[in-house]
């Protein structure tokens, strides 16, 4: 995974739902989450959205079976590596 340039695409160029960037306090939890994809799927994020959809990769994430893992924590698992897979596709552009 690409922290540095992910963490600095969310606090330079992505927009949240209220139409800002990202601070750098959410811009890291996004990244620290992101390797936490990394560390329950047992795979390179970078991998992981190159070969598959955005769907595809929240079905990987679901189908982990880590007991540390609660519903909550899932949830923010899957949107910290959708917001990954477009930084991946957009840079890709």
């Amino acid at each position: 995974m690409n922290a540095d340039g992910f963490r600095l695409y969310l606090q330079e160029q992505h927009s949240s739902r209220a139409g800002h960037s990202f601070s750098p306090k959410v811009a890291s939890d996004c990244v620290s989450r992101c390797r936490r994809v990394e560390t329950v799927t047992g795979e390179d994020l970078d991998d992981l959205v190159k070969r598959n959809t955005p769907e595809a990769v929240a079905d990987v994430i679901d189908g982990c079976r880590d007991p540390t893992v609660g519903p909550r924590v899932l949830s923010d698992l899957k949107a910290a590596a959708r917001r990954y897979h477009e930084y991946r596709h957009q840079s890709a552009n």
